[in-house]
């Protein structure tokens, strides 16, 4: 059990320092090149570690380097690339920086340099050059701030997500649609319907049907030397053209969708009427046929859809006057929409 919390207290170590060393940079003093003495080189190092502060960093105190170079027994001014690399693994660091100056010609001359600790490479480096008697506190900020900028470790940038397209879950998209139906007994439509949310639309349109009337009689009975009244719904049909408005209703759901349908209008007949008449036969009177049309038009159908095609059942209403009579029907339609009829047209 103790062998296991030493595990995991190594492995937590390890993570965190792996964390930290990612976060931490050390400036360690420059080397002194031809013409100027190590004491004004440590003093513009100083100048540059003020102003150096690349973002995401942690730079390490000025105190922890000197220890380590001094603990090493290493040359200041004088550190080779593996040296640099040593003094970042004790101090736990990712990145050390140093660089080189030096006064040739009357002109200040430094480079730097980042040393990547893990992998030994030069991560970074950049250069100035100015005349001797130019400020060296002014090149030394703009160096420094200039390499800061290259190694600054930025957030990570996403790309902005795409707005993600949600298919509704209703199966009717909004816009206008041309319906085609036939059904038993003999009817058919086209209409326009246009979908104001994928569960309700409006519409109209115009159809033609054939429509039975009703047949009422008197019948003078021989037998019984009486007049009796007869009715019958089986007279022989007319066939008319119903004009309608609708309105119709769906289920929220994707291929499949159960609907209401409700149609109000009008029958336009295209057969003569024949009104009442007697005739006079055998010393009597006989009241014939009243063939009345139905002029107000009305419907209600439920059924199921899949995608575009309908199967429903109705019941029509066919009023003249105190009578209503009602008409089951079976009807089969498919709903085109106008935007695929206009790209195929045009």
């Amino acid at each position: 059990m103790k062998s296991l919390k030493y595990f995991f207290a190594a492995v937590s170590f390890m993570f965190i320092c792996s964390i930290s060393q990612a976060q931490r940079i050390a400036v360690v003093d420059f080397n002194a090149g031809a013409g100027i003495s190590q004491a004004d080189v440590e003093g513009m190092s100083a100048i540059f570690n003020t102003y150096f502060s690349p973002k995401g960093y942690t730079l390490v105190e000025r105190t922890q380097i000197d220890r380590v170079i001094d603990e090493q027994g290493f040359q200041r001014g004088r550190f080779t690339q593996k040296q640099m690399v040593r003094i970042g693994e004790i101090l736990n660091v990712a990145k050390v920086v140093v660089g080189d100056i030096s006064i040739v010609m009357g002109e200040y001359n430094v480079d730097v340099r980042v040393i990547n600790v893990q992998s030994g490479t030069i991560a970074a480096k950049d250069g100035m050059t100015w005349d001797k008697n130019s400020s060296y506190r002014e090149m030394m900020k703009q160096l420094a701030e200039r390499l800061a900028d290259q190694i600054a470790i930025l957030p990570v940038e996403r790309e902005p997500e795409k707005p993600v397209k949600i298919q509704s879950p209703l199966h009717r998209e909004t816009g206008g649609y041309l319906s085609i139906a036939t059904g038993i007994p003999m009817y058919a439509s086209v209409a326009y319907k246009h979908y104001i949310t994928p569960s309700f639309s409006l519409g109209g349109g115009v159809g033609i049907s054939g429509i039975g009337y009703k047949k009422d009689y008197w019948h003078w009975s021989y037998s019984d030397k009486i007049w009796t009244h007869e009715s019958s719904n089986l007279g022989r049909s007319n066939t008319c053209i119903p004009i309608f408005a609708e309105i119709e209703l769906r289920t929220p759901r994707n291929d499949w969708s159960v609907f209401v349908n409700i149609k109000l209008g009008v029958n336009i007949y295209t057969g003569k009427r024949e009104d009442q008449y007697y005739d006079y036969y055998d010393g009597h009177y006989r009241n014939y046929v009243d063939y009345s049309y139905k002029w107000f038009y009305a419907s209600m159908a439920i059924g199921a859809s899949y995608k575009n095609l309908n199967l429903g059942i109705g019941l029509g209403d066919h009023s003249y006057y105190y009578r209503i009579e009602e008409h089951l029907s079976i009807f089969l339609s498919y709903d085109i929409p106008i935007k695929s009829i206009k790209k195929a047209l045009f």
